[in-house]
């Protein structure tokens, strides 16, 4: 789905508008179609503060689509054509551009500074958007969220009406498109020559996480699910760790053995015996986000895989339970031992600080010994 670029002329610009053929005694006949036309369209890009102000007003847009990207899948035989699963959907960056004047040229300065800071150099990084605090379910305070940015596209003026719209009317919207949680990443001026004469216009493109509102169950207001149920957690020893993202991929590996259903290497806690070398779950590429976050979480796994030393467990391994998922269908919830926890550091601070990390988790799965029957 792509939207026509938009670009805003004077009332002068406006073309003539196609009409239906009134029909006597027809009021929905006599009225003329309501085609949204390109020049007349507004954008408000809401002030990233939280104030009722926003960063001026723009002459152009272009970018507003949306992809629903496709997996497609060939069936042994099958040659004419392949069956389409869903893979993701996709937005592209929106592009507004406008002619260049003092307050709305700082506006725009005053927001990539904010970005460039809190944002892009700020210690928790990228992990507002995910409005969450680390390891809880609570909303947390974001360093930056981005903001929302509102394009509406207007009907031209009709023959014989050169009324305005009441004050909060939409009766002249055509459509109107919120892009969640806009954050800039370009902006740009023209180039400049002493033997030019036109107008400066600047261009500021922003990526967002879309305006449809095609909410999965379970999801928050908005469209979008903050993953808030069913969100990975490990827990041991009266401590969880609730991971900001799910992982895009679990392996699952289970090894069965022939000739005794109860063989295999044993583990004995509490005077219970133990099997734990049948059953395996691969978590790659975990990103954990954020100074605080990346200190939290690594500092419990390293402490989870450490041996139990106490007077009852006499150095054994530290048993994890992990859950993730919610509802019906495969949900997983097990109790494990970390066989091996990889983390790469991959984002620091100006202070040299971890900011983000990257966790594969290699998890043996624990199961009862069952009894063997006489």
């Amino acid at each position: 789905m792509t939207i026509p670029n938009v670009l805003q002329a004077p009332m002068g610009a406006l073309g003539a508008v196609g009409m239906r053929k009134s029909v006597p005694g027809n009021a929905a006949a006599r009225k003329p179609p309501r085609y949204g036309m390109t020049m007349w369209f507004k954008v408000v890009v809401t002030d990233p503060a939280g104030g009722t102000s926003h960063l001026g007003l723009w002459s152009g847009c272009s970018g507003l689509a949306v992809n629903l990207e496709t997996e497609p899948v060939w069936a042994g035989g099958q040659y004419l054509a392949p069956y389409l699963t869903p893979r993701q959907i996709t937005y592209p960056n929106v592009t507004l551009e406008r002619a260049m004047e003092a307050r709305s040229a700082a506006q725009v300065r005053s927001w990539l500074e904010l970005v460039a800071g809190k944002w892009i150099s700020g210690d928790e990084g990228g992990a507002g958007m995910v409005h969450e605090k680390a390891g809880g379910s609570a909303p947390g305070t974001a360093q930056f969220r981005g903001t929302t940015v509102t394009v509406s596209l207007f009907s031209a003026l009709v023959p014989g009406d050169g009324k305005a719209a009441p004050a909060g009317g939409t009766e002249r919207e055509v459509a109107k498109w919120e892009l969640r949680d806009a954050i800039p990443v370009s902006w740009s001026a023209p180039a400049l020559s002493a033997g030019g004469g036109g107008v400066a216009t600047e261009k500021l493109v922003l990526t967002h996480r879309g305006f449809l509102d095609a909410a999965p169950a379970g999801s928050a207001p908005g469209g979008l699910n903050t993953q808030h149920q069913g969100q990975l957690t490990l827990s041991c020893q009266g401590k969880s760790l609730q991971l900001q993202y799910n992982p895009r991929e679990v392996t699952e590996e289970r090894t069965t053995r022939v000739g005794n259903e109860n063989e295999g290497q044993t583990l004995t806690i509490n005077g219970e015996e133990l099997i734990y070398d049948r059953k395996k779950l691969t978590l790659s590429a975990l990103q954990i986000e954020g100074v605080t976050a990346v200190a939290d979480g690594c500092r419990k796994l390293w402490e989870w895989t450490d041996l139990d030393y106490s007077k009852e467990k006499k150095g054994a391994p530290k048993q994890v339970q992990l859950r993730m998922g919610s509802g019906t269908g495969l949900v997983f919830d097990e109790q494990v031992l970390i066989k091996t926890a990889k983390v790469s550091y991959c984002r620091f601070t100006t202070s040299g600080v971890p900011s983000r990390a990257l966790v594969t988790l290699t998890l043996i799965v624990v199961e009862q010994k069952q009894k063997t029957r006489a």
